[in-house]
C-alpha cells in the first residue's frame, strides 16, 4: 500500500481538528504526527524547518516531487477544498461570502475564543482580561446565532469550509466551558439556531470519522514543566518587549 498523500502535524487544538475535519470531508487518508505543544515539541529545529511560525497545524501535500508546506489552519482548509473541488464555491459571490466567514473564523471567533480560553484556564488572576474576553466570546456566540438566523449555513446556501472551521471550536468551547459559562453549551437556550447547526454537522459521516480519529490523539496538558509552559505563552524569561 502507498504512503497517504497528506501528513498532518498537529496537536488536540481546535486548529488542527478543522484540517482533521477537512481531510475527512475530501475522503483522504493522512498520517498524523502529534506534537506536544506543552512540551515545546512545534520549536524543534526540524519542525521549525516545516514552520518558521513554529505552531501547528501543518500539512504536508506529498502528491508533487517536491512536497508542499501549508501552515495556518485557513489556507490548509483552503487548499484542500480547492485540490478536490469541495466544500468551496467557484462562482465569485457564493466563493466571497464562504471566504468571509471563513475570515471571520480565523481573525475572530478562534482568537477571540482562544483568548478567553487562556484567561478562564491559565490566567484566572486577571480579573479584566478574564471580563474583557467573556465579552468578547459572548459578542462572538451572538453573531453566529445573528447569522444563522437568515442562512442556513455560516457561509450561505450549502456546507463550506466557513462551518467546518466553526465547528470543531464550537464543539471545544462546550466542552470546556459549558458549565461554567451556560452560554456556551451546546443546548443552550440562547442559541438555538447555532445548537441545530451544529447537530446537522455533528451527524455528517466525515465529522464522525474526524472524532474518531481525534479522540485516539493525546491529551498533553499540564505534561510540560513551567519553563515549557512559559515559552508556549510567551511570559516570563520568555516575555518580548515593545521597548
Amino acid at each position: 500500500m502507498s504512503a497517504p498523500r497528506f501528513t498532518l502535524y498537529g496537536s488536540l487544538s481546535p486548529n488542527v481538528q478543522k484540517a482533521i475535519l477537512m481531510l475527512e470531508e475530501v475522503g483522504q487518508p493522512f498520517r498524523m504526527v502529534p506534537l506536544n505543544v506543552h512540551r515545546g515539541e512545534h520549536f524543534a529545529p526540524e519542525f521549525t524547518r516545516l514552520n518558521p511560525l513554529q505552531r501547528v497545524p501543518v500539512l504536508v501535500d506529498h502528491a508533487a516531487d517536491e512536497p508542499l508546506v501549508i501552515a495556518e489552519s485557513g489556507a490548509i482548509l483552503i487548499h484542500l477544498a480547492e485540490s478536490f473541488g469541495h466544500l468551496l464555491p467557484t462562482e465569485p459571490r457564493r466563493r466571497a461570502e464562504v471566504l468571509q466567514w471563513l475570515m471571520y473564523q480565523t481573525s475572530t471567533v478562534g482568537p477571540v475564543w482562544g483568548q478567553l480560553n487562556h484567561f478562564a484556564r491559565d490566567g484566572s488572576h486577571d480579573a479584566y482580561g478574564l471580563a474583557r474576553f467573556a465579552s468578547a466570546a459572548r459578542l462572538v456566540y451572538d453573531r453566529l446565532e445573528e447569522r444563522l438566523a437568515v442562512s442556513p449555513w455560516l457561509g450561505g446556501a450549502q456546507y463550506s469550509v466557513a462551518d467546518v472551521a466553526v465547528w470543531p471550536w464550537v464543539s471545544i468551547e462546550a466542552r470546556l466551558f459549558g458549565t461554567r459559562f451556560p452560554h456556551m453549551a451546546i443546548d443552550a437556550p440562547g442559541h438555538p439556531r447555532l445548537t441545530a447547526w451544529f447537530r446537522r454537522i455533528e451527524a455528517r459521516p466525515a465529522t464522525r470519522r474526524a472524532m474518531a480519529h481525534i479522540a485516539a490523539l493525546p491529551s498533553n496538558r499540564n505534561t510540560g514543566t513551567a519553563e515549557q509552559e512559559d515559552r508556549l505563552v510567551g511570559r516570563g524569561a520568555f516575555a518580548r518587549s515593545l521597548d
